[in-house]
């Protein structure tokens, strides 16, 4: 079992796709995107455990009141093939509710064979997003989205001899070899504008499916299959305030930020004898302050407390827990020679938790 623990977080519009540690959760498909967001270095302040190397943020497309309608298409000889889709438009009144469909489907033919069972290592991804928005208000935003996708492989590896041909790599097996994961995130955001600064709340649920079948001997011989089933489950609320730049004696124009968050996941893998998982809760308090006190110079400073709590069951041994408490603190100075020159120092510290290792309930704490 793996670390409970990130060193990298990667989020779409927000949230965490890898809570658990675990990649499954990350759409390799991901297109419509406003921008992504790169943030390199410990993040513990503003994004929290799990991000001493950095936190990677997709940020999608929102719907909007004009109608769009897009369709795109690739079509290669190996062969291999790739379908968009974006539809657009309002659906109520002037930003009463408005709506963004997106839809794709990819196919890739492979270059392994099976040849005693027939197939290959062919890959299938199809997958579609619907996004909802609410302005009732020129104050008030709400955003309500959901997501499914589905990928389907075959085998990643070959024999050693099919190395020599110049055609397809083979895999002789009597069994069939396949991959599947299935993934869902449903978010609701909702923003509203108050004259001193904007209140944000986030809500999401991921839930991710995982299966592997494939030859237990990976050969001709007779033996049997193995399977491997998985699933990855987290829901997480934050709750933050975005103050708007106000005057304070000696300081300058002053902003911050203050927030909380908590997050339960669960990740559990079930073989045909054996299983094991873990659950892991945090619940975590941030804030940022930043003054000017002249109007070139930028100064930072911001910490984050975080409490996280990792157990862990395995077939043939007791529950194990162990809880961490971690506070990241944040500095930063900033001073803009120019509208665009600028230069800056940083000092950031970050979170990973501890875990357990497979096979065994030993605590490491880091």
């Amino acid at each position: 079992m793996l670390d409970s623990g990130t060193v990298v977080g990667v989020y779409l519009d927000e949230v965490l796709l890898n809570p658990t540690g675990s990649s499954a959760g990350i759409d390799p498909n991901l297109f419509d995107l406003e921008r992504a967001e790169v943030l390199y270095g410990p993040q513990g302040t503003a994004f929290g455990r799990g991000t001493i190397g950095g936190a990677l943020n997709y940020v999608t497309k929102k719907p909007t009141e004009d109608f769009q309608a897009e369709l795109e298409g690739e079509l290669g000889s190996h062969p291999d093939g790739m379908v968009r889709g974006i539809l657009n438009g309002s659906l109520i009144g002037d930003r009463t509710l408005m709506a963004r469909l997106v839809a794709f489907g990819r196919y890739d033919d492979g270059f392994i064979d099976t040849p005693l069972i027939g197939g290959s290592n062919d890959e299938q991804d199809y997958g579609a997003r619907l996004s909802l928005r609410s302005q009732p208000s020129d104050r008030l935003t709400l955003d309500l989205a959901g997501s499914s996708d589905r990928s389907d492989s075959g085998p990643s590896f070959a024999t050693v001899d099919s190395l020599e041909g110049d055609g397809d790599l083979e895999l002789r097996v009597n069994e069939e070899n396949d991959q599947r994961i299935d993934r869902g995130l449903i978010t609701f955001r909702g923003a509203y504008d108050f004259d001193s600064g904007t209140l944000i709340s986030n809500t999401s649920y991921l839930g991710v499916e995982t299966s592997f079948t494939g030859d237990a001997d990976v050969s001709e011989l007779d033996f049997g299959s193995g399977t491997i089933d998985g699933s990855n489950d987290s829901i997480a609320q934050e709750v933050r305030f975005e103050a708007e730049p106000f005057s304070v004696p000696l300081l300058g124009e002053t902003s911050f930020l203050l927030g909380g968050i908590g997050t339960w996941a669960e990740t559990s893998t079930e073989l045909t004898t054996f299983s094991f998982g873990t659950e892991v809760f945090d619940a975590g308090a941030f804030g940022e302050l930043r003054f000017r006190p002249v109007d070139k110079l930028e100064l930072t400073v911001g910490g984050r407390f975080t409490y996280n709590e990792v157990e862990v069951s395995q077939t043939g041994f007791e529950n194990a827990s162990q809880s961490f408490t971690n506070f990241s603190p944040k500095g930063s100075i900033l001073y803009d020679w120019t509208d665009s020159f600028s230069t800056y120092a940083l000092i950031s510290t970050g979170f990973k938790s501890g875990g357990f290792k497979s096979m065994s309930c030993n605590v490491r704490k880091q």
